[in-house]
């Protein structure tokens, strides 16, 4: 039996994309609203922050869709956490508040990147592209995103959120699809991505850690209902990347240098 795959229906994508693009554009009221919401998330009303965007959700469910068929036929559950993963960051309160505290966002956003591309890693099939042009688009997508102005259209713009997350989303899962592949292939290409990427990731989140003026001031009254400066919160974010995302990169590297390991003795590790 054909095992199902992000990748086999690019058509059916094209018309979803289309469609959630096209739902972006409407100001739909109430819990039917984009999670960016017109007025910043209050301590005391977290649980008001659930959102159905139907240009969010459509996708979500396109994927989950996806992901119970690939569990039919491998058994595998791993897809599928990863959708729980994907409508948390983008359904829950935790999408709101994300789009009020930049440490909130930075959560997000290594949800996005790192856990959720991680567990739907198998449903994108064969990688066409080595680890380390995967490695560079990621990596770019990850500065990028975090440039003010574009972080700034992000959470303006309904639009530009959603292209930003499953373009985020699609580069994320890529590349560590192919990190993952380097074990069959027996090569170090995924050790080095994944090296490659905790050290500029380090540097950014050093950089948001360190840096003596806010780099997204426009959320200064959002940050103060929290009861911190600016620079607190993006300081938050900076650790969460520095920190928790070295540590991330760095466990997947070792799990995956451990496996590498284990196949040199039959094989041997190609260059």
């Amino acid at each position: 039996m054909t095992v199902p795959s992000i990748a086999k229906s690019w058509s059916s994508w094209s018309i979803l994309g289309t469609a959630s693009l096209l739902l972006a554009l409407l100001p739909l009221p109430g819990l039917l609203a984009s999670c960016l919401g017109a007025h910043p998330l209050r301590p005391g009303a977290i649980w008001t922050g659930w959102t159905l965007a139907p240009e969010m959700l459509l996708p979500v469910v396109a994927l989950a869709v996806v992901a119970q068929r690939h569990q039919r036929v491998t058994a595998a559950w791993w897809p599928t956490w990863g959708v729980l993963v994907i409508a948390t960051a983008l359904l829950s309160p935790l999408c709101r508040l994300a789009a009020t505290l930049v440490s909130v966002h930075m959560l997000q956003f290594m949800i996005l990147s790192i856990a959720a591309p991680i567990l739907l890693a198998r449903l994108a099939g064969v990688p066409r592209l080595p680890p380390g042009a995967w490695a560079v688009a990621y990596g770019a997508a990850i500065w990028v995103w975090h440039l003010p102005p574009v972080y700034t259209a992000i959470l303006d713009h309904a639009v530009v959120h959603l292209v930003a997350v499953w373009l985020l989303l699609g580069i994320s899962v890529q590349f560590w699809r192919s990190v993952l592949a380097t074990v069959e292939e027996r090569s170090l290409a995924g050790l080095a991505a994944l090296l490659m990427t905790m050290a500029h990731t380090g540097i950014l989140g050093a950089w948001l850690t360190f840096g003596a003026r806010p780099w997204y001031p426009f959320l200064d009254d959002s940050v103060a209902l929290w009861g911190l400066t600016l620079l607190e919160d993006q300081q938050l974010a900076g650790l969460l990347m520095w920190v928790a995302g070295g540590l991330a990169y760095l466990l997947a590297a070792l799990v995956l240098c451990a496996r590498l390991l284990r196949s040199q003795g039959e094989h041997g590790i190609a260059s």
